[in-house]
């Protein structure tokens, strides 16, 4: 059996809306960590750099999310 790591980093914007009223873009770092175990090595690596990429683009959401007012 077979232990895959991966990793992946992002950058983007979404649209942004404050509590406050003010609209505008929210550019956005992200990094995102996955793994996978199984038996095809080849598959592990592509399943762990899909969930890595899932987790990166979450972490991404919830920045903005979190993000305070301008």
């Amino acid at each position: 059996m077979a232990r895959v790591q991966a990793t992946t980093s992002l950058q983007t914007s979404f649209a942004f809306e404050c509590r406050c009223g003010y609209v505008g873009r929210a550019r956005v770092s992200a990094e995102g960590y996955a793994e996978a175990d199984g038996a095809r090595k080849d598959a592990l690596e592509h399943d762990a750099l899909e969930r890595a990429e899932g987790a990166a683009w979450n972490d991404a959401l919830t920045t903005v999310e979190l993000a305070p007012c301008p």
